[in-house]
């Protein structure tokens, strides 16, 4: 097999795998087909851990795939035959479909899982004489040997539909008809922060950036002491595993929450081992659960993993979180050796931010109303300017092409959002488990920190990471001084 990978405009990333599989009919052929395609995808793991189609926002895999039309192992092969061309003289598609070993594999999830292949509404593509036009040799049973697969990233399968998927009936220099397909695919909506405003001693910088204060509400350059710090807090509790049994010992398992691109979860900064201090990481770098000794089934209990997502580079420029993957990886502790893969699942980060962000945004946006409602009591004749009103709203703002909508209620001050998982585990394209747990995330501004109440006693700041997560009852950080 041959695998390519493209980068469109420039985020979403596309996965092409072509293959030309065992040919022949019967059963062990049909196992050394499916054997196959766990072994392409294992020759593409990036850093040994996980394959390009659970890297990929979008993977396709083609060629002459090989797999046959059976509708019963142990009918005769003459016999077998002549059912499988009854069914093409009558056009019954449907039944042939049925009849598709790769159909069957596919729900079966035996390989390739989240792979679809389109419903094949046209004759057999194999085994034709050269010519124009279908008409199939006598010595092999009719079947869709030649085929187009593809699979959607985690909440991306609404974002790709088929046009197009026929076979090329003029084709004939092959006992095989190729078939074409066309995809339309929606690009990955852009997640960016506009730039941090940096701090300087030129007078005049700093005048421009005055009209931005409203109350504690600050935005300050990295270097200052006082900043409203934008960054993503994640916790992942409740975890559980399902992992199917197989002959030996029962693997060492536990959890580590890798990111694709590298960067979202592992900033380059110098001071990022200071600052992640209370983060339990493994040997690689990556937030992680504790191990669990000799089990397939594993439950975390109330262990929890919290790490942070920094939205904004040391010199101010916003992190690209466009497109970014979690991948909830299992891996097997082997003391003294090298820790190997059992399985992962592959989480799109970005809807999860938007839902943060536009929380802050609405909690931000709540806090101005009422601000303002304040200070009309106080003085009706003192109003913010427009241009005022606007800076703040675009301080808590992404670029998108669309504005989110805005929760309208006003009694929900609370910045945590949370999302169940409970999804398939997969290795090389095969199903080994299940994973459940909750994310509950928390996108930090000085206006969410101001709706959680938090206020650090004596003045000065404390880390988040060495306390419990905060609630309405209990502190949290505020990044600017009273």
């Amino acid at each position: 097999g041959i695998v390519t990978e493209l980068l469109v405009n420039p985020t979403p990333r596309l996965s092409f795998m072509t293959a030309h599989l065992e040919a022949h009919e019967g059963h062990s052929k049909y196992k050394m087909r499916v054997q196959s395609f766990g072994k392409i995808l294992d020759g593409t793991r990036s850093a040994k851990w996980h394959d390009v189609s659970q890297t990929s926002h979008y993977a396709f895999a083609l060629g002459d795939l090989n797999f046959r039309t059976c509708i019963d192992p142990n009918l005769p092969k003459e016999a077998h035959k002549r059912a499988i061309q009854k069914m093409v003289e009558d056009e019954n598609w449907h039944a042939l479909n049925n009849a598709d070993e790769l159909h069957r594999t596919l729900e079966q999830k035996s390989c390739m899982v989240g792979f679809q292949t389109p419903f094949c509404n046209f004759p057999p593509t194999f085994k034709l004489v050269e010519k124009e036009g279908f008409e199939w040799q006598e010595k092999r049973r009719p079947s869709y040997t030649d085929r187009i697969l593809w699979k959607a990233a985690d909440q991306l399968a609404k974002s790709i539909s088929p046009l197009i998927y026929e076979p090329i009936p003029s084709f004939r220099t092959s006992d095989h008809k190729p078939v074409r397909a066309a995809f339309v695919i929606e690009l990955n909506e852009p997640f960016r922060l506009r730039p941090r405003i940096m701090r300087s001693t030129d007078t005049t910088k700093q005048q421009s950036a005055r009209h931005l204060k409203l109350r504690s509400i600050t935005l300050r350059g990295p270097n200052s002491k006082k900043q409203a710090m934008d960054k993503i807090e994640m916790w992942v509790s409740g975890i559980s595993l399902d992992i199917h049994k197989k002959e030996g010992l029962p693997p060492n398992p536990y959890v580590a929450m890798v990111s694709c691109p590298e960067e979202v979860f592992k900033p380059k900064r110098k001071n990022r081992w200071l600052q992640d201090r209370f983060v339990q990481r493994n040997g690689a770098g990556w937030p992680c659960t504790k191990k669990r000794m000799g089990t397939f089934s594993p439950d975390y209990g109330e262990e929890e993993v919290k790490w942070k997502i920094e939205l904004h580079q040391d010199n101010g420029m916003p992190c690209d979180m466009t497109g970014a993957l979690m991948l909830f990886t299992v891996l097997d502790h082997r003391p003294a050796m090298e820790d190997v893969v059992i399985g992962s699942f592959s989480f799109n980060l970005v809807p999860l931010l938007s839902k943060c962000q536009d929380q802050a945004t609405a909690i931000g946006e709540r806090q101005y109303r009422k601000a303002e409602s304040n200070q009309a009591q106080k003085n009706p004749r003192r109003r913010p300017s427009n241009k005022f009103v606007a800076s703040i709203r675009r301080a808590t703002q992404v670029f998108t092409p669309q504005h989110h909508n805005l929760t309208q209620n006003d009694g929900d001050d609370d910045p945590i959002v949370t999302t169940e998982i409970d999804e398939i585990l997969c290795k090389n394209g095969k199903e080994i488990g299940r994973i459940r747990c909750k994310i509950e995330s928390w996108w930090i501004n000085a206006a969410t920190a101001e709706a959680m109440n938090a206020k650090p006693k004596g003045g000065h700041r404390q880390s988040l990471f060495g306390r419990r997560r905060p609630t309405h009852e209990t502190e949290a950080i505020i990044f600017e001084n009273n």
